[in-house]
């Protein structure tokens, strides 16, 4: 199997001719809504759901656009435990300090990048434009 294959119990999956299991659907021709299920489970997932009243998990970003080697700080009503600054290839870029701050590096090329914010443990991911 390849790095992020799925591979299911064989109670709920169909031999794959390989040594795995994979998962296997059969429907009519009308529409089909799928059962959520966990990663290489058989099982249903259970997904908590943050009460939108009880915390907001928004962020600010500023400046944003912005240009290489500035500083973008991170504003939030909720305490912010961390901060990762990625391309759009998933590749990290920079991190938060304790005052909530990325600094941006000169070499850092124009393009869109992403900041990915952990409030709460809730991630929250923001696009950032550098010119």
């Amino acid at each position: 199997s390849f790095d992020g294959a799925e591979s299911v119990p064989f109670e709920c999956g169909v031999d794959d001719g390989f040594g795995g299991y994979n998962r296997s659907y059969n429907t009519s021709t009308s529409d089909a809504t799928l059962p959520l299920v966990c990663f290489s489970a058989c099982s249903e997932c259970i997904i908590d759901f943050v009460d939108e009243n009880e915390a907001s998990f928004d962020f600010q970003l500023f400046p944003n656009p912005t240009v290489s080697n500035d500083q973008i700080q991170i504003v939030s009503d909720t305490p912010i435990s961390n901060a990762v600054l990625t391309d759009l290839n998933g590749r990290i870029m920079g991190h938060s300090d304790s005052e909530n701050r990325i600094q941006l590096n000169a070499d850092l090329q124009a393009g869109v990048y992403l900041i990915t914010v952990e409030m709460q443990g809730i991630l929250v991911t923001k696009r950032l434009l550098v010119h």
